[in-house]
């Protein structure tokens, strides 16, 4: 009998390949949705002024980069599927407590960061062209529709950013190593993606918790919730002025409450004991089809 050595999960290696397979393709699909948009570009020319197609334009944009990310993720989880049984870890139904741990941890990390290393990185100046390629962006969707900024930066990215490096890229090499490597790794190509310094060192870190609430849970829904608060926190403080982190200052005091709310989510976290069965309802279609074949079993006995 022949047995198997193929391994589960995936290896570094594979991993950075995956991680580049990924991202190269969801540019292309960007360009081609551009080459397409381009192409019927002649007929809203005209009206390039029109703040209505502008928005229009946009919400086009925001459809095609959730159909990419679709697109995309399904691709990749088929191939896993040819290797081995996979499924995203979105069963599980997280609880109230969970929830509110998870709000403790997202403000301990914002407060820590924004007191240590967010500091430090205020001082490094960004690019030009970096600075003025996001500011741009941010001005573009906030002038001519907020609604869809909102959704792009807390929805969007949150769910769809956390199925790749929590739900496949961590999965993976959790299987083949274990904790530690897989959340590292996982959490450096997270900051890789970002694609510069000031958000990637804040997008290591984050990733590292990530990777933890992910890990010890075993519920990518509350990596994705962990995701969305982080993300609602710094936009607010688009709005909020005095939560803007470039005009914070080091407070000791706001350090030591940040450390100390990181630690009681930590020690939660750390000894939570996932309940098994305590599981969403998905398989409707097949107890639907399983109450049909038991009405057609009682209706032919009873004949």
């Amino acid at each position: 009998m022949e047995i198997s050595t193929q391994q589960e999960g995936i290896s570094i290696k594979e991993s950075i390949k995956l991680f580049f397979k990924i991202n190269i393709l969801l540019v292309l699909f960007e360009i081609a949705f551009n080459i397409v948009l381009i192409f019927f570009w002649g007929a809203l020319s005209v009206y390039s002024e029109d703040k209505n197609v502008n928005v229009i334009i946009l919400y086009i944009r925001g459809l095609v980069s959730i159909l990419s990310y679709v697109w995309v993720i399904r691709k990749i989880i088929k191939e896993i599927n040819l290797k081995e049984n996979f499924k995203l870890k979105i069963q599980y139904k997280p609880k109230l407590k969970e929830y509110m741990y998870i709000i403790l941890a997202v403000i301990g990390f914002r407060i820590v960061y924004e007191n240590t290393l967010g500091l430090l990185m205020s001082n490094i100046p960004m690019s030009p062209w970096l600075e003025s390629a996001l500011e741009n962006a941010v001005n573009e969707n906030i002038s001519y529709s907020i609604p869809l900024f909102i959704i792009s930066v807390i929805v969007v990215a949150p769910v769809f950013e956390e199925i790749i490096y929590r739900g496949i890229i961590l999965e993976q090499l959790y299987k083949r190593y274990g904790s530690l490597k897989a959340i590292s790794i996982s959490s450096l190509l997270f900051a890789i993606m970002h694609l510069n310094i000031h958000q990637g060192v804040n997008g290591l870190f984050l990733g590292i918790i990530l990777g933890f609430i992910y890990i010890k849970t075993n519920s990518l829904l509350l990596s994705m919730f962990l995701h969305f608060a982080n993300n609602f926190l710094v936009i607010i403080s688009i709005y909020l002025p005095f939560l803007d982190a470039d005009s914070l200052k080091f407070n000791i005091v706001e350090l030591v409450c940040g450390v100390l709310l990181l630690l009681v989510a930590y020690k939660f976290f750390n000894n939570i004991k996932m309940d098994e069965g305590r599981k969403f309802n998905l398989n409707i279609n097949s107890k639907i089809k399983s109450d049909k074949v038991l009405d057609v079993n009682y209706n032919s006995e009873s004949k």
